[in-house]
C-alpha cells in the first residue's frame, strides 16, 4: 500500500464519529412511549399515552421524553436551550440500555424541555433516508401547530399534534417519491437513447481523467480537514459540558460543607475536642466523615480545574489533549490514604489521620461524596441528638432539684424534721454536679450518670411533697371535721340524746382519731409518707362514717315510730290476703296436678312463719327506741322491710301462677285437637302409592304417640281418684307432635306431589331411549362401548319403570331417579353426538389430506425440484386403517399429520427451487459483472498508455474495493449514524422553540 492511500484511509477513519459514553437519561416503560420527569408525570399527559402508538399511518413508532430543565443536575448540558444534543443523548442512553427497546430504522423520538420551551426529533434511519433530518425537522415543527398548542399550555395535546405533523410529512414524501419513481421509469428509455451519446463522451473524458482524479483528492482532502475540525470542537464542547456539571454539583457540595461546619463548628478546626470514655469512638467517627469529605471534595476540585486547564491547550485538530481531559473526569484513579495526619491539598482543613483507605476512580468521586456527605451528615446529627439529650436530663434533674428544695423548706415551716431528706439531697446534688463534669469529655457517660440522679431527687420530691400535703390536709381539714363531730355530739347530748348504744361511742371514736391524727404526723417525720397517707385516708372514713351514724341516730327518734305504724300496717295488710292465696290453692288442687302448683303451696306455708317473725322483730324495734339504741332500731327496721317485701313477692307468684296454669291448659286442649285432626289426616294416607315405606312407619309411630298423650288429656270424672292432668308437661310434648306431625305431612304431600311428577316422567324417558337407541342402531360407524352404555341406562329405566309401577318407594326418591336416569340419557345423547364428531371430523381431515395429497404431491417445480411424497403417503395410509378399525382420535391425529408433511413437503420443495433460482441469478449476475470488468480494464489500460509512464508514477494509488470496505466501511451500518449521525456526520436530529 502507498503512502498515499494509507493517509486516505487514516482520514477517513478520523471521519468516523468517535465513541461516546451513553449517558443513561430515561428508561423505556414496558409498553408505554411516553417517558416524563418525576416532578411532571401526572394525569395530563394521558391524551399523549394514548394518541403515540396510534399516530401513524406508514409504520412509524413514535417516542416522547420529556424533562422539566435541559441543564437539571444529572443530566447532559444542552447548548443554549437546544434540545437537539438532548434528544441525542436520550436515543444513544435508551439504545445503549436496550437495543430492542427503539427499532433503529423506524423510530421517531421527540425530546421537549418546559423550561427551556425547547424541542427537537431524533428520526429512524429510514425517515432520514428520505430526507427528515436537520432543518427539515426544524421546518416540519414550526410549520405545525406544535407551537401554538404548547404555548397554551396544552403540552400533552401539542406532543400528539407534533407527531401527526411529522407522519403527514412522511406520507406527502412517500408520495412524492413514488411520482419520482414513475418518472424516473418514464426517464429510463430516455437514457438508453442517450448512451450512444455517453459512450462518445466517455472517450473524452478517459484522456481528462489524471487531472479529475487529482481534483478529487484535494476536495477529500480538505473535506477530511473540515470533518476533522467539526469533531474537535465536538468533542471539546462535549467536555466542557461535563466540567460544567462537575463545578455544579461540586458548588452544591460546598453549600452543603458550609452548612455543616455552620452547623458544628466544632469539627471543623484542627484544635477539636476530644471525648473520652463510651464518647470517644462517636467523636473520631465524626471527626473522620467530616474529613473524608473535605478530602474527595479537594480532589473533585483538582480533577475538575486539570480537565479545565487540558482544555486551555486544545488545538484546531488535536484530539488528544481532549482525551486527555475526558480522562480526568473519567477514569483517573483517586487514593487517600488511611492514617496519613496531613495532605498537601490547599482546601485541606482538618488535619486528622482517615480511619479507612479511600480508592475510587473519577467516574466515581462525586457519587462518594454524595455518600460521604451523607454519612457525616447521620453521624453529626447523632451528636446533636445526645447533646440535646443530655440537655433536656441536665433540665430534669435541675427541676426536681428545685422541687426538692421547696418541699423541704416547706417541711421546716411545718415544723417537720428533715435530716434524712437533706441527707438524700446532698447525695443526690453530688451525682448531678459529677454529671454536669463529665459532660465536657464524655456525654454518653454523663447521661447515664443523670438518670438515676434524676431518679432520686423526684423519689425526694415526692415524699416531701407527699409527707407536707399529708401533714397540711391533717392539720386544717381532718382537725377542723373532729372538731365539728364533737360539736355536734355536745349539741344533741344537750337535746336529750345519750348517743352511746353497743358499738356506738362517738367520744371514744373521736379520741382514737386524734391518737391515729398523731400517728400520721410520727408516720411522716420518720420518713414513712406512704404510710401516713393510708393512715390518713383510713382516718377521713372513719370520721366520715362517724358523722353518718350521728345523723342517723338524730332522725331516729322522730322518725322511727312513723316508720314502725306504716311497717306495721303492711304486716297486716299481707296477713289479710293469706286466706285468698290459700283459696286460689285449694281452686288449683281441683283443677290442676299436684305438683304443678307444689312451690306456691309450700311458700304460702312459709308466710305464718315469717309473719311471726316480723311480729318478733316489731316488738324489738318498740324496746330499741325507748333506751334510745336508735342505730340498732334502724337496722331491724330494714331487716324486716326486706321480709315483708319477701312475703309480697310470694303471694304475687300465687296470682300469677293461677293464669299461667290456665292458660297452659287451654293452649294444651288445642294442641290436643290439632294433633287428633292431622293424625286422622295421616292415617287416612297410609298405603297411598308413593308415600313411601319410611313415611309410613314415621306415621305409624307418631299415631301412637299421638293416642298416648290424647289419652293423657283427659280430665277424670270427678269422683274419680286418678290424678288430674300436668298440663306444664303435656303442653310442651303436644307442641314437638304437632311439629313433627306438620313435618311428616309436608313430607308425604311432597312424596305425592314428586309421584305424581314422576309419573309424568315416565312416558318422556322411555321415548328418550328408544328413540337414542334407534339412532344408534341406524348409524355404524360408532364404537361398541357407546351402544353399550346406553343399554345400561335403558336397563336402569326398565327397572325404575317397575318400582313405580309398584309405588313402594317414596315419590321424592322415585323423582330423584328419575331425574338422574334422565341426566345419565342426555349424557350418553352427549357421548353419542361427540362420538359422532370425532367421526365426522376424523373423516374430514382425511379427506382433506387426500386432496392435498392428491393436489400437491409429486408435482414438480423446475429446476428439477419436486414435491416428497413418501413421509405424507405413510401418515395417510396410517389414518386409512384406523378409520377401517373405527380408531378415531388416530385417524385425525393421523390425518393431521399428514396434512403438515404435505405442508413441510411442499415448503422445502419451494425453499429448493428458490435457492436454485437464486444461485442461477447470482451466476449471471457475476458473468456480467466479469464482463464489466473486463471492458473497465480494457479502457483503463487504454487511459494508462496515453498518460505516459512519469505521469502515472505521480498518481496515489487506488485502494481496493475490500480494502475500502474493511478501512472505512461500503455501506453505513443501518442503526443509524453512529450516535445520531447523519449524511454529513453531525446530528441528523432538528429542533426548534416554542
Amino acid at each position: 500500500m502507498s503512502r498515499w492511500t494509507f493517509s486516505w484511509i487514516v482520514g477517513l477513519l478520523a471521519v468516523l464519529p468517535a465513541s461516546v459514553p451513553a449517558e443513561t437519561l430515561y428508561s423505556v416503560p414496558p409498553g408505554d412511549r411516553l417517558a416524563i420527569e418525576a416532578v411532571l408525570d401526572d394525569a395530563t399527559w394521558t391524551e399523549a399515552r394514548r394518541c403515540l402508538p396510534n399516530a401513524s399511518t406508514v409504520g412509524a413508532q413514535y417516542y416522547a421524553v420529556v424533562v422539566n430543565d435541559l441543564d437539571a443536575p444529572g443530566r447532559p448540558s444542552a447548548r443554549q436551550g437546544d434540545a437537539v444534543p438532548f434528544v441525542d443523548s436520550a436515543y444513544r442512553a435508551w439504545r445503549a440500555a436496550d437495543p430492542s427497546a427503539l427499532d433503529p430504522d423506524r423510530h421517531i423520538l421527540i425530546g421537549m424541555a418546559i423550561e427551556d420551551r425547547a424541542v427537537a426529533i431524533h428520526p429512524g434511519h429510514r425517515w432520514a433516508e428520505m430526507g427528515l433530518e436537520g432543518s427539515t425537522v426544524t421546518r416540519v415543527i414550526d410549520n405545525s401547530e406544535f407551537g401554538d398548542r404548547a404555548r397554551s399550555g396544552d403540552l400533552a395535546r401539542a406532543v400528539c399534534t407534533l407527531a401527526e405533523a411529522v407522519d403527514a410529512w412522511i406520507v406527502d414524501e412517500i408520495q412524492t417519491q413514488e411520482r419520482a419513481r414513475q418518472e424516473a421509469t418514464a426517464a429510463a428509455a430516455r437514457q438508453r437513447e442517450a448512451a450512444a451519446a455517453k459512450a462518445a463522451r466517455l472517450a473524452a473524458l478517459r484522456q481528462a481523467a489524471p487531472l479529475v482524479f487529482l481534483g478529487a483528492v484535494l476536495l477529500v482532502t480538505l473535506l477530511i480537514l473540515l470533518v476533522q475540525l467539526v469533531r474537535v470542537r465536538g468533542l471539546k464542547s462535549s467536555v466542557l459540558a461535563e466540567i460544567e456539571s462537575w463545578r455544579e454539583r461540586l458548588a452544591i457540595a460546598a453549600e452543603r460543607l458550609l452548612e455543616l461546619e455552620r452547623l458544628h463548628p466544632v469539627y471543623f478546626t484542627a484544635t477539636m475536642r476530644r471525648w473520652t470514655g463510651r464518647s470517644r469512638d462517636l467523636d473520631r467517627s465524626c471527626a473522620d466523615a467530616v474529613n473524608r469529605v473535605y478530602l474527595l471534595y479537594s480532589r473533585a476540585s483538582l480533577l475538575a480545574e486539570r480537565a479545565a486547564d487540558e482544555l486551555q491547550v486544545t488545538g484546531g485538530l488535536r484530539t488528544g489533549p481532549v482525551r486527555r481531559a475526558r480522562s480526568f473526569l473519567h477514569s483517573a484513579d483517586v487514593v487517600i490514604e488511611e492514617g496519613v495526619p496531613a495532605e498537601a491539598e490547599d482546601r485541606r482543613r482538618i488535619f486528622v489521620p482517615l480511619l479507612r483507605e479511600v480508592r475510587t476512580t473519577a467516574d466515581q468521586i462525586l457519587g462518594e461524596l454524595d455518600t460521604a456527605y451523607g454519612e457525616a451528615l447521620d453521624l453529626l446529627s447523632t451528636v446533636a441528638a445526645l447533646e440535646e439529650r443530655h440537655e433536656e436530663s441536665r433540665r430534669a434533674a435541675d427541676e426536681q432539684a428545685e422541687a426538692a428544695l421547696t418541699a423541704i423548706a416547706e417541711r421546716r415551716d411545718l415544723g417537720l424534721p428533715v435530716g434524712h431528706l437533706d441527707e438524700e439531697l446532698e447525695n443526690a446534688l453530688a451525682d448531678r454536679d459529677k454529671a454536669r463534669d463529665e459532660l465536657r469529655s464524655d456525654p454518653q457517660s454523663a447521661i447515664e450518670l443523670l438518670e438515676p440522679c434524676f431518679q432520686e431527687l423526684r423519689s425526694v420530691a415526692q415524699r416531701a411533697e407527699l409527707g407536707n400535703r399529708a401533714v397540711e390536709r391533717l392539720r386544717t381539714h381532718v382537725t377542723q371535721r373532729a372538731r365539728t363531730l364533737r360539736q355536734r355530739i355536745d349539741e344533741l347530748r344537750s337535746d336529750g340524746f345519750r348517743l352511746e348504744e353497743p358499738g356506738f361511742q362517738p367520744d371514744l371514736q373521736l379520741d382514737r382519731g386524734a391518737e391515729d391524727a398523731t400517728a400520721i404526723e410520727t408516720a411522716v417525720a420518720e420518713g414513712r409518707e406512704v404510710d401516713a397517707r393510708t393512715a390518713l385516708s383510713e382516718l377521713e372514713h372513719a370520721l366520715d362514717d362517724l358523722s353518718a351514724q350521728i345523723e342517723a341516730s338524730a332522725s331516729a327518734r322522730d322518725d322511727l315510730p312513723e316508720n314502725a305504724l306504716e311497717l306495721d300496717s303492711e304486716i297486716q295488710a299481707v296477713r289479710d290476703q293469706l286466706p285468698s292465696a290459700r283459696q286460689t290453692l285449694d281452686k288449683l288442687a281441683q283443677r290442676h296436678a299436684h305438683r304443678s302448683w307444689q312451690e306456691e303451696s309450700d311458700n304460702v306455708d312459709e308466710l305464718t312463719a315469717i309473719l311471726e317473725q316480723l311480729d318478733r322483730s316489731m316488738e324489738q324495734i318498740r324496746m330499741d327506741h325507748e333506751r334510745q339504741h336508735y342505730l340498732a332500731a334502724l337496722e331491724d327496721l330494714t331487716t324486716c322491710r326486706e321480709l315483708l317485701d319477701e312475703c309480697t313477692d310470694l303471694l304475687r307468684e300465687v296470682e300469677i301462677i293461677e293464669s299461667v296454669l290456665e292458660g297452659c291448659k287451654s293452649r294444651s286442649q288445642e294442641l290436643a285437637s290439632q294433633v287428633e285432626s292431622s293424625t286422622e289426616a295421616l292415617r287416612a294416607l297410609r298405603g297411598e302409592s308413593g308415600v313411601g315405606a319410611e313415611a309410613e312407619e314415621q306415621i305409624t309411630d307418631l299415631a301412637k304417640e299421638s293416642d298416648i298423650l290424647l289419652i293423657a288429656c283427659r280430665e277424670p270424672e270427678p269422683d274419680s281418684a286418678a290424678d288430674l292432668p300436668d298440663w306444664t308437661e303435656l303442653e310442651p310434648r303436644l307442641a314437638a307432635l304437632r311439629r313433627g306431625l306438620a313435618d311428616l305431612a309436608t313430607e308425604v304431600d311432597e312424596n305425592l306431589a314428586s309421584f305424581a311428577d314422576a309419573g309424568r316422567l315416565q312416558p318422556q324417558l322411555t321415548s328418550a331411549v328408544h328413540e337414542l337407541l334407534d339412532h344408534v342402531q341406524r348409524e355404524e360407524r360408532d364404537r361398541p362401548h357407546v351402544e353399550a352404555s346406553l343399554r345400561d341406562v335403558a336397563s336402569d329405566v326398565t327397572a325404575w319403570e317397575e318400582s313405580l309401577e309398584l309405588g313402594e318407594l317414596g315419590g321424592r326418591e322415585l323423582l330423584q331417579q328419575g331425574e338422574h336416569l334422565a341426566a345419565r340419557l342426555d349424557w350418553a345423547r352427549g357421548v353419542w353426538r361427540s362420538e359422532m364428531d370425532l367421526v365426522r371430523h376424523a373423516e374430514s381431515l382425511l379427506r382433506s389430506a387426500e386432496h392435498s395429497a392428491k393436489r400437491q404431491l409429486g408435482r414438480s417445480l423446475g429446476h428439477g425440484v419436486a414435491v416428497d411424497s413418501s413421509a405424507a403417503n405413510g401418515a395417510l395410509q396410517r389414518a386409512r386403517d384406523a378409520a377401517r378399525r373405527r380408531e378415531w382420535e388416530v385417524t385425525a391425529e393421523a390425518a393431521q399429520t399428514a396434512q403438515s408433511e404435505i405442508d413441510a413437503a411442499v415448503s422445502r420443495a419451494e425453499l429448493q427451487y428458490r435457492n436454485r433460482e437464486r444461485a442461477e441469478r447470482r451466476r449471471l449476475a457475476a458473468a456480467a459483472a466479469m464482463e464489466a470488468l473486463r471492458i473497465g480494464v480494457t479502457v483503463a489500460a487504454m487511459g494508462a498508455g496515453r498518460g505516459g509512464r512519469r505521469r502515472r508514477s505521480r498518481l496515489p494509488s487506488w485502494p481496493s474495493r475490500s480494502s475500502a470496505s474493511s478501512s472505512m466501511g461500503s455501506l453505513r451500518p443501518r442503526g443509524g449514524f453512529g450516535s445520531g449521525g447523519s449524511r454529513s456526520g453531525g446530528s441528523r436530529s432538528g429542533g426548534s422553540r416554542w
